[in-house]
């Protein structure tokens, strides 16, 4: 009787030795925000509808897809990177106002109006959205694409770039007679170039060693170029009709 009730008592500790080991074993339930969907935030393409020139109003869309479940109700931050080749980079920050949806693989557009351009030439645009990480995403790793496009040096049109009382820029470049083939040549270099116009001098500096030299504000209208150095003929009233963007003028040098 004594061992049966041993046997018993045994039987009872390894059952509740063995409901409690289940118990534990249990996996735990998981948090909140691990439940929780997030986002995932991408910057589909960069787009530069009408083109980059030189101007303070070059348009420049972004677009913003999302391809998990979850929405964003709120504002979402696009910070856009301008870095040109030539002149100084900028950068220039839009909102996408009204969030986007859940499973928006075909995006929602970011525009910015007002990017600024010094310069022709060789861009590279880099678009980021969420860059300060404000926003829960499932992945961060994917925020950012990049660009690179070419900006023209003329506009042309309305849109161009004009400091309308000051006027626009004007680069002239100053060569050697003879050695201009198709964009190659052998530039003149420390060679003094004015713009003269309604009797006012405008900037007499040297050339580089391209031969250029870039006038920031000449007003619309005829002018007069003259450019001189030690060696070569002289270039004196050089006619010009200044438009009202950024133009260039190519003159020749003669050796005496």
């Amino acid at each position: 009787m004594k061992t049966f009730r041993f046997l018993l008592s045994f039987a009872g500790l390894f059952l509740l030795g063995f409901f409690v080991m289940s118990f534990n074993s249990v996996d735990p339930v998981p948090k909140s925000s691990e439940l929780a969907l997030k986002p995932d935030l991408r910057v589909s393409t960069i787009a530069t509808p009408g083109g980059l020139c030189v101007r303070p109003n070059n348009k420049v869309r972004v677009n913003i897809t999302n391809s998990q479940m979850a929405a964003v109700k709120d504002k979402i931050p696009v910070t856009l990177f301008v870095s040109p080749e030539k002149g100084q980079p900028s950068s220039y920050l839009a909102y996408l106002e009204k969030g986007i949806g859940p499973k928006d693989n075909y995006g929602k557009p970011v525009w910015f109006n007002n990017v600024k351009l010094d310069y022709g030439g060789k861009i590279t645009l880099r678009a980021v959205v969420n860059i300060d990480k404000e926003i829960e995403e499932s992945n961060l790793n994917n925020n950012d694409k990049i660009s690179k496009v070419t900006a023209k040096d003329n506009c042309g049109g309305g849109n161009a770039y004009n400091n309308n009382n000051q006027g626009a820029r004007l680069e002239v470049t100053a060569y050697v007679n003879g050695t201009w083939q198709g964009g190659n040549y052998q530039g003149v270099n420390d060679a003094i170039v004015t713009v003269v116009k309604n009797g006012q001098s405008y900037e007499p500096s040297s050339t580089t060693s391209n031969g250029k030299y870039i006038f920031d504000a000449i007003p619309k209208g005829m002018c007069k170029i003259n450019i001189t150095k030690q060696g070569y003929a002289p270039v004196y009233n050089h006619s010009y009709n200044m438009p009202t963007y950024t133009a260039k003028k190519n003159i020749p040098m003669t050796h005496n």
